[in-house]
């Protein structure tokens, strides 16, 4: 009797191993399934986003190139809000001729760029410069805070520094120190005030303009001297952000008529002032 007791209850332990085994299977298995559930939703949002993005983005071009000067007119550095499939979307313009050239900086202007406007600390200002020199110009020495083709070469996945001229600002993102928060803006506590928005490198630098001078650049990253119209010859950077996905395009406008440059897309949650 004692022997079938143990026996029992040795079955006993066996099974209740055995039910803890397949719950901790079925549990793992049904995370699973909602984590696969959640990127794939996430995905198409993202995807849908995209296309409401693109959508805004070219009706607003339409617009502008229509006869009527009323739908032309457009203040550069302001959002103008569209209403795309029932949702509400908003387009940032801006003028790249009224930016900073990040192929004609030099150091000291970007460190003082960085630090007075970016709010970052001389040191890291330094580095930055150093580096974004350094991907930019055409030799393998690094400068004093600066990065070449080892450091690049060392991460994974690796890649080599352009040395050479950038060809769109989100090379940016490429140069060593350069992180999102850094290049798009970001949230700070601003203490009585609550939070306070810190513009990015994106909203100070272009490509495509011809200005290297700081001090006609406002906190908002625009020139200070505004016009009232989009001017033929000009190219011009046209932002809007819906729903964590970042949609760019930078045209150059001819009158009647645009010509695409560029357009990229980045996944980032903090909201673009």
């Amino acid at each position: 009797m004692i022997f079938k007791n143990k026996q029992q209850g040795s079955i006993l332990i066996f099974l209740l191993w055995i039910i803890a085994v397949i719950s901790f299977i079925v549990s793992q298995f049904g995370r699973e399934v909602r984590l696969k559930a959640l990127e794939a939703r996430n995905i198409i949002e993202a995807r849908n986003a995209y296309f409401t993005a693109y959508s805004a983005v070219q009706e607003l071009m339409i617009r502008l190139t229509l006869p009527d000067e009323d739908e032309r007119k457009v203040f550069s550095g302001d959002e103008i809000e569209l209403d795309i499939n029932n949702e509400k979307v908003k387009v940032k313009i801006q003028d790249e001729e009224r930016k900073i050239n990040i192929n004609m900086i030099d150091a000291q202007p970007l460190i003082e760029l960085l630090t007075e406007q970016l709010k970052l600390s001389q040191e890291k200002a330094e580095e930055i410069a150093d580096c974004v020199l350094d991907y930019r110009d055409g030799d393998n020495i690094p400068k004093p805070h600066g990065a070449e083709e080892d450091y690049y070469l060392a991460l994974k996945p690796p890649y080599r520094p352009a040395n050479a001229s950038f060809k769109t600002i989100n090379e940016l993102l490429f140069v060593k120190g350069i992180t999102p928060e850094i290049f798009w803006g970001r949230e700070e506590e601003g203490g009585e005030e609550g939070k306070k928005w810190i513009p990015g490198l994106y909203d100070f630098l272009t490509v495509y303009g011809k200005s290297v001078n700081l001090s006609a650049i406002s906190s908002e990253g625009e020139n200070k001297e505004k016009k009232e119209e989009l001017i033929q010859g000009h190219y011009y950077r046209f932002t809007c952000q819906i729903r964590g996905v970042i949609f760019v395009s930078i045209y150059k406008y001819m009158g009647n008529r645009k010509y695409l440059l560029e357009y990229w897309h980045e996944y980032y949650k903090p909201k673009i002032s």
